[in-house]
C-alpha cells in the first residue's frame, strides 16, 4: 500500500508537469513569431554538472519464513550529477555516480548464533551501494528563476559493503553491532526511480536543485534460497549545479 501511495503521488506530479508543457497559449495566425521562448531554451546550458546530498527513508521488503519487516532506516545518498540536454528541447538525460547508504529492520525467530539457528531478535540491516542512475528528465520552461521537472529512470547499483546489528531477545546471547554479512547478499542491484522537483537559478548558470525520488528495487539481493529481500527508499534530493 505504501508503494502504491508514493508511486501515485509522484506519477501525478510528473503528469502535471508534462501537461503544463502541452497547454502553452496558442499564437494567432496574424502574430509575428516570438523568439523569446526559443532564445530561453538556447541559453539553457547543454551540460549541467553538480553535487548532491539526499537524506533518505529506507525499508526492506522481505519474504522468508520466520522473518518479518520491522521498520525503516534513515540513510543518505551523496555524489555527482549531470544533466545532458537532448537537442534543443526541454528533455534531459540525467546520470551521475552516487554512494547510497540504505537498509531496514526486520525481526526473526530463526537468527543463527553460536551454532544455533533459532535465536529470536531484531535486526538492523545496512547496505552501501555504488549507484549509477540513468534517468530521462522533462523540465518546464523557466518560470521566473525556476523550472519544474519530472523524472523517470533506472538505478543499477553495486554492493560495496553490508553489516547488521542484532538485538537478541534472549539475554544469554551477546548483542552484535555492525557485524559484516556482505557474503549473504548479491553484488548487483537494480530498480526503477520516479521523481519530481524544482530548480532555482540564483547566479549565472548556478542552480539549486530540490526534489523527491522514489526507488523500488526489482532484484532479490539475498543469496539465501527460498527467501527474497528488496531494498527500497524515498529520498529528499538536495543539490547544486554549477
Amino acid at each position: 500500500m505504501k508503494k502504491l501511495i508514493i508511486s501515485g503521488i509522484l506519477s501525478f506530479m510528473v503528469l502535471s508537469i508534462a501537461h503544463s508543457q502541452e497547454t502553452a497559449p496558442a499564437v494567432t495566425a496574424t502574430a509575428a513569431p516570438a523568439p523569446v521562448t526559443q532564445k530561453a531554451d538556447e541559453e539553457s546550458p547543454a551540460l549541467m554538472f553538480g553535487l548532491k546530498f539526499s537524506p533518505s527513508y529506507n525499508w526492506i521488503s522481505i519474504d522468508r519464513k520466520g522473518f518479518d519487516s520491522d521498520g525503516g532506516y534513515i540513510g543518505y545518498i551523496y555524489g555527482i550529477m549531470t544533466d545532458f540536454r537532448i537537442s534543443n528541447t526541454n528533455y534531459y538525460f540525467a546520470t551521475g555516480l552516487e554512494v547510497s547508504a540504505r537498509g531496514g529492520k526486520y525481526k526473526s525467530d530463526l537468527i543463527e548464533v553460536q551454532g544455533r539457528p533459532d535465536a529470536k531478535g531484531k535486526v538492523t540491516q545496512r547496505f552501501q551501494y555504488l549507484d549509477v542512475p540513468i534517468t530521462l528528465k522533462l523540465k518546464t520552461k523557466e518560470i521566473g528563476y525556476s523550472k519544474y521537472y519530472g523524472a523517470f529512470g533506472v538505478i543499477p547499483g553495486f554492493l560495496v559493503k553490508a553489516n547488521r546489528d542484532v538485538d537478541f531477545d534472549d539475554e544469554s546471547y551477546e548483542d552484535t553491532e555492525k557485524s559484516s554479512n556482505q557474503s549473504e547478499f548479491g553484488f548487483f542491484n537494480f530498480g526503477i526511480s520516479l521523481g519530481a522537483g524544482m530548480e532555482y537559478k540564483f547566479s549565472g548558470n548556478s542552480v539549486i536543485n530540490a526534489g523527491l525520488t522514489y526507488h523500488n528495487s526489482f532484484v532479490d539481493v539475498w543469496s539465501e534460497k527460498n527467501a527474497t529481500l528488496n531494498s527500497n527508499y524515498i529520498s529528499l534530493n538536495l543539490g547544486i549545479f554549477f
